[in-house]
Parts: structure tokens; C-alpha cells; sequence
């Protein structure tokens, strides 16, 4: 097959959503029909955009520092996969309060009085991550979508979905929360803070959740445990293996594609393509996108320019 073939682009991008959600009917089933609590934590992020990392801190928050689970979405699921995983979203969870997490816009997200935990991310780290992550796992053989070809097709999804058929992608999840930060139950923290002051976003998320606030002992615990040399070490807990060794069955991949350093949701050493791979093109077009969905809403016409005027985290 040709690199960037018409057929390699829609063969990766057909099995995007089956690998989350068997079919799309399923998962609109699942938005609606799952009721949080009013004691629920929904983590709530676009893709690749620190939700592991966010796991790992309400996880750790919550529990007292546990790290007794085998993978880190079997203690705090990902919701619109749970047809794929087989996790029943009604039942008690391993420590209190509950946490789940979602990659869905406010408007496609179950609705309650849980609090909702939202992580963003720069745009022009967040699309070549993902590409990273999908490469050798969706993207197979590895290196037939290209980074520009696979950007360049997510941003012409990356709209405001207007109806449960359809999904939003990275920018328009971002405007749909960046419409709600505002609510008492919604926090909007920057990635690019956490990376700055994690002690800062450790202690800022557990006033939020009301887990572990003015516990010094367990933040300082929780922020060892979520820093990127401990994750790493303990990389088989946050791979999100269950997720992928399912969906590889619905989709007729090998059991163990997309479990490698390569595909990790924690990556070292350089893995990976990174905003300084990107064209001029790609980098073009994802600033249109940002401009196109953030700019009226925002005031602020780059994402650098709004993290600079609303971070919360030392500013």
C-alpha cells in the first residue's frame, strides 16, 4: 500500500472509533445512559492531553498513594470504552470518591453534579502525540499514514459535533469545556503548568476533588508517584493494555499491536514525533483550527496567549 494512500488514510481512520467503541450506536448508548453521582470525579481531557498523568494523581489522591491496580484505567475507566473493556460503569470503585475519565466535549458528556477535572494541552503537542500513539498500533505498518497526511484528516474532523454520531477531536473539545470553566464544578488546569509545578497542580486538584486538600505528606507522595521517572518505571500500569488488547480482537489486530514503548501513554527519551517534526503546512493548519473554533470565544488568538492570560498555577 502507497504512503498516504486514500485507502491508508480511511483504513486508519475507520478503525479509530471500533477500537473505543465496538460501534458508534454503542457508544451514544453509553453517554446517555450513564448517570453519574454526585460524589463523581470525571476527568475529562482531549486526547493526549495528560489524561494518564491525571488518572494516576486522583487515583493517588483518593486512595492514599495505592498503587495496587494492574492497569490504571481498570481503577478509574475510560467511560465511552467501557463496551470495549467490559467495565461496568455503575459499580463501587477500589477507593472513593469514583473517577473515570472521557475524551467527549461537555456537550456529549454525561451530565450530573459530579465535578469535572479538565486538563488542555498546546494543539501542536497534542496531534503529534496522538499520532505517536497511533502509529505501529491504528496506523499499520507503521509509517504508512504519515504525521501531516494524519493531522491534516483529524483536523478536518476536529468540529463541534452536532449530533451523538458524531465527536469532537482536540480544539473542539477544548472550546466545549473552555465554554464551562466557569461552573463550580469544573476546573480547567493547563498541561503545560503541571509540567512547570506539579506540587502546585497535585495540591490545586486536591482542593477540587476534596481529596487529600491540606495533606502535605500524601501530596508529596502523590506528586512522586505521578513524576515521569516513577510512571515510566512502572510503565505497565499506565499503557492502557486492557483497552488495546480488547479492541485489537474487535478489530482483527495481533493481541499485543500498539503494546510497545512506542505506542506508550508514557513516553521517554525523545520517543515519538514532536511539534519540532511538523511542517510548516501541519503547523499552519492547526493554528487555522485554533483561530477558526478559539479566537471569538477566547479573545486570545494563539494557545500560548491563553494559557499567559488564564493559567492558574503561579500567575
Amino acid at each position: 500500500m502507497e504512503i498516504d494512500s486514500t485507502e491508508a488514510i480511511q483504513q486508519t481512520f475507520k478503525r479509530i472509533p471500533v477500537f473505543m467503541y465496538r460501534e458508534p450506536e454503542r457508544r451514544v448508548a453509553t453517554l446517555k445512559s450513564f448517570k453519574p453521582r454526585p460524589t463523581d470525579i470525571i476527568i475529562a481531557t482531549p486526547p493526549k492531553s495528560g489524561t494518564t498523568w491525571t488518572q494516576q494523581i486522583v487515583h493517588g489522591l483518593r486512595s492514599g498513594g495505592s498503587m495496587d491496580f494492574s492497569e490504571i484505567s481498570a481503577v478509574v475507566p475510560f467511560i465511552e470504552a467501557s463496551g470495549t473493556t467490559g467495565i461496568d460503569l455503575d459499580t463501587d470503585h477500589v477507593a472513593q470518591p469514583r473517577a473515570f475519565k472521557t475524551h467527549e466535549c461537555y456537550e456529549l458528556c454525561p451530565k450530573g453534579a459530579a465535578k469535572y477535572l479538565v486538563v488542555i494541552r498546546h494543539p501542536l503537542d497534542a496531534y503529534p502525540s496522538a499520532y505517536s500513539f497511533m502509529n505501529g498500533w491504528i496506523i499499520r505498518p507503521p509509517g504508512i499514514v504519515s504525521p501531516d497526511a494524519f493531522i491534516r484528516t483529524a483536523l478536518s474532523r476536529d468540529n463541534p459535533p452536532q449530533s451523538f454520531e458524531e465527536r469532537g477531536v482536540i480544539i473542539s473539545v477544548i472550546q466545549s469545556w473552555w465554554k464551562r470553566r466557569q461552573d463550580d464544578n469544573v476546573l480547567v488546569v493547563f498541561y503545560e503548568d503541571m509540567i512547570e509545578d506539579l506540587p502546585g497542580a497535585v495540591k490545586q486538584m486536591a482542593e477540587f476533588i476534596g481529596c487529600g486538600a491540606g495533606d502535605e505528606e500524601l501530596q508529596k507522595l502523590v506528586v512522586k508517584q505521578a513524576s515521569k521517572d516513577f510512571m515510566l518505571a512502572n510503565n505497565s500500569k499506565f499503557d492502557d493494555y486492557l483497552l488495546k488488547r480488547a479492541a485489537n480482537k474487535r478489530i482483527g489486530l495481533p493481541e499485543d499491536a500498539g503494546c510497545t514503548a512506542e505506542n506508550s501513554t508514557v513516553r521517554g527519551g525523545g520517543k515519538g514525533v514532536r511539534r519540532r517534526d511538523l511542517s510548516p503546512e501541519s503547523i499552519a493548519a492547526i493554528n487555522s483550527k485554533w483561530t477558526s473554533l478559539m479566537e471569538e470565544l477566547t479573545g486570545c488568538s494563539s494557545y500560548d496567549e491563553l494559557r499567559k492570560k488564564y493559567g492558574r498555577l503561579g500567575k
